[in-house]
């Protein structure tokens, strides 16, 4: 997701940072294109009937909250973390290779 004003949630420009260094790894080239939010919200009440409002009205909670989770517990259910997201993506096949 873009952060489209200043003051958006770290979180939603870093999960546009994500998807974006996921398809350099495994799509070099590809664009990851993340619309204003609010141009979403226009587009779902006027062509998409609301099929999105509920992906819509997530996406704006998250922005508004950040993400507020403790890993602790899923650390301790699964084990914490063994790699990154830059690990990860370089360990991952190409689509241009």
């Amino acid at each position: 997701m873009s952060a489209g004003r200043s003051g958006s949630s770290p979180t939603m420009r870093g999960s546009a940072a994500a998807a974006s260094s996921h398809c350099d790894a495994v799509a070099p080239g590809a664009r990851v294109v993340a619309p204003p939010l609010w141009f979403m919200t226009a587009l779902d009440r006027l062509v998409l009937r609301g099929r999105p409002r509920a992906t819509l009205l997530l996406t704006t909670a998250l922005q508004r909250l950040g993400e507020q989770g403790d890993p602790g517990p899923a650390n301790e259910l699964l084990g914490a973390p063994a790699t990154t997201l830059s690990k990860w993506c370089a360990a991952q096949p190409s689509s241009a290779r």
